[in-house]
């Protein structure tokens, strides 16, 4: 058992820290352990202004017709690490073309919740969550997440290979959320749909139970591993580690893990 069990007994999960364990638990360590300030990322900042401004639009705070007039109003100001970033002028005209012409069209269904707040539990542990979108169409419920990454299909319909372990990993963050609707509605959603903004491009998936049921032991299973853990080793991977990770300022070395800031873990929404 853990050394920090009497922290992780009162921490909130969520699906990004089971991710973030995955992909490197020194990286989750310094989050969630240390509390460590983070370094944001420009990739990042595109995807949470390109949310903000569909969850406005869901809202109602904001028309069809004036999104793409916000969007470069407060681009630069939302995004200023990618004003000197290579990739600038590719995201803006991705972004300011799915604005000009908004695919996602909310006539049609009733809204449930915009970046609603879900709290539940999965065996002991409590987890939280932010579902993007909860739609019903008729009698069926969806549950609907903005996605700037690329659209993960070839033009043929084929899953690209190089994103078969990107979609199982999204698959398991709406099913997560899938518990949450059906601990408050008592029905599970028909569908999961990801809106691939960037490239105006939808991916409903039928939701399947066998799936779902796989969803929730692989984060229950997470969450025994990190109990488990007293060592938390650092993952190298050049991209993520230089370009990606929230702690690659400095912040993250090899020195040996400090346990003088334990009382300051207690603060868990870090």
């Amino acid at each position: 058992m853990s050394e920090y069990e009497f922290i992780l007994d009162n921490m909130t999960f969520s699906f990004s820290s089971l991710t973030l364990f995955e992909q490197c638990p020194y990286a989750w360590y310094l989050k969630y352990i240390e509390c460590r300030d983070k370094a944001s990322n420009c990739y990042a900042d595109f995807g949470s202004y390109c949310h903000k401004i569909l969850e406005m639009y869901a809202k109602e705070e904001l028309k069809k017709d004036d999104l793409l007039s916000y969007y470069a109003e407060h681009f630069n100001a939302s995004n200023p690490l990618l004003i000197y970033d290579i990739s600038y002028d590719k995201y803006y005209s991705a972004g300011a073309l799915y604005f000009k012409d908004c695919s996602l069209d909310l006539k049609q269904y009733k809204v449930l919740g915009v970046e609603k707040q879900v709290r539940f539990k999965i065996g002991r542990y409590n987890f939280i969550g932010y579902i993007d979108l909860l739609l019903q169409d008729g009698e069926l419920v969806i549950i609907l997440d903005h996605k700037s990454s690329e659209y993960p299909y070839s033009k043929s319909g084929k899953l690209k290979k190089k994103c078969i372990d990107k979609i199982t990993s999204y698959k398991r963050q709406l099913y997560l959320y899938a518990k949450a609707v059906y601990d408050e509605f008592g029905v599970y959603p028909d569908k999961i749909m990801w809106n691939y903004f960037k490239e105006g491009q939808f991916d409903p998936v039928k939701f399947d139970m066998q799936e779902y049921e796989e969803a929730l032991k692989w984060a229950e299973s997470v969450v025994d591993r990190i109990y488990q853990t007293d060592e938390f080793d650092m993952v190298e991977d050049y991209f993520y580690c230089n370009r990606l990770c929230d702690f690659r300022s400095g912040e993250c070395n090899k020195e040996e893990l400090s346990t003088t800031s334990h009382a300051k873990a207690w603060q868990i929404s870090c």
